[in-house]
């Protein structure tokens, strides 16, 4: 998918003369996005969530080149590689403590014990320099400034309201917000409230080795200071430096130009009035919000370990489920192609090939033996008849 978002960029100028092509990757990362993150809200597994929010980014991305942001899509495909790579990080480090803990306490440690967020909480006493950088790469996530995923998602929001796309404003607006939501809720189970590993295991959880932790360090500088590469004039109290605009101007500038021949200029305004600026201050504000309410809601939450806990029930369940994306994929897709290969097997394979061609020259060898066979007896009186036959046939036919 990844790829797909610089293919989509880099081949810009055919998008931008297909506009009907545009709105449909347009649409589809929007959906994706919005998609994608309603499965992360109510996920368990630590490193399930952070890969639904990757989708769910992957979907910002397709987005943003969609409506012809291209500089913002590829923006922010860097800056979502440092913080993304940071929480997979964080989340093998909290892995790699849990199977410690628990082998060392002499229980289970499979991966359905050690990646279930029930199964953590409180780790911050434990791994506090996983905490600090795993808050970081959460922030950038959110879109909270001065992290870099301020700049480049709130990139892709404006652009996609100033050409108009009000509908896609407001699910990737959404979007947004649910992004701080999900990833406030991953970071309050696993590293704050109640811890739930266990009096034994807790003795033996442990700060991530320094191989880990330097490289989550490297990873939380770079979700900084990976924003500052492309600041618009727009925010308030901000210098302005635009060098990677600037630097991929020329790979994009045909398609640009296309796209204002056919559409024109993008508004300086958003979908409902307001400057870029107005709006990068009004989002960061409703990121940090989300994410302290979403905090405070969830510090104080009593879990049950996953052994204990009961499965969601209502619209949690429809999302717990994935939306049944998976037991609908089964049953559209994998068990008509099951039926349909055993069908093909017993016909095809072991009717036709193995026993049409393969049992039918056997038996058909098998056969013309035992039929000669017939006239191999040995007796002479035998041969005399069966010469006598043959001569009659042979005379017949001439006769005739």
């Amino acid at each position: 998918m990844t790829a797909g978002v610089y293919l989509v960029a880099r081949a810009g100028v055919l998008f931008a003369l297909a506009p009907l092509s545009m709105n449909v990757v347009a649409t589809i990362g929007g959906v994706t996005a919005l998609f994608a993150a309603t499965i992360a809200v109510q996920q368990y597994d630590i490193k399930r969530v952070i890969a639904y929010s990757t989708i769910s980014q992957l979907g910002y991305m397709f987005l943003a080149v969609g409506v012809g942001a291209y500089t913002a899509g590829i923006f922010h495909l860097g800056t979502h590689a440092f913080f993304k790579a940071l929480l997979f990080l964080a989340s093998g480090a909290v892995i790699h403590s849990m199977h410690h803990a628990l082998e060392h306490a002499g229980e289970e440690a499979g991966e359905d014990v050690t990646q279930d967020m029930r199964n953590m909480g409180g780790l911050k006493s434990a791994m506090p320099a996983t905490t600090r950088t795993a808050w970081i790469g959460a922030l950038a996530l959110a879109g909270v400034f001065p992290m870099a995923g301020f700049f480049s998602k709130d990139e892709i929001i404006w652009s996609v309201g100033s050409w108009g796309q009000t509908v896609l404003w407001v699910i990737a607006l959404v979007t947004a917000l649910l992004t701080a939501g999900y990833i406030t809720r991953w970071l309050v189970m696993v590293f704050h409230g109640q811890n739930r590993t266990g009096d034994r295991a807790r003795k033996g959880l442990h700060e991530a080795p320094l191989v880990m932790s330097g490289a989550l360090v490297a990873l939380a500088i770079g979700s900084v200071v990976t924003g500052w590469v492309n600041v618009p004039d727009a925010l308030p109290l901000l210098p302005e430096f635009t060098w990677l605009h600037h630097f991929l101007h020329p790979s994009f500038a045909g398609a640009e130009h296309i796209l204002v021949e056919h559409l024109g200029e993008p508004s300086h305004l958003g979908p409902f009035g307001g400057g870029e600026g107005t709006w990068a201050v009004m989002s960061t504000v409703a990121a940090i919000v989300v994410v302290l309410l979403v905090f405070q809601a969830l510090k104080g939450k009593r879990y049950q370990p996953a052994a204990q806990a009961k499965e969601p029930i209502g619209p949690w369940s429809l999302l717990y489920h994935k939306w049944y994306v998976d037991e609908l994929y089964d049953l559209v897709i994998v068990r008509p192609f099951q039926w349909l290969a055993r069908f093909s097997w017993r016909f095809f394979d072991q009717g036709f090939i193995d026993g049409a061609l393969v049992n039918g020259v056997a038996y058909t060898t098998r056969f013309g033996g035992w039929l000669i066979s017939r006239f191999q007896t040995g007796y002479v009186g035998t041969y005399v008849l069966i010469i006598v036959v043959g001569v009659l046939v042979i005379l017949g036919a001439v006769a005739l």
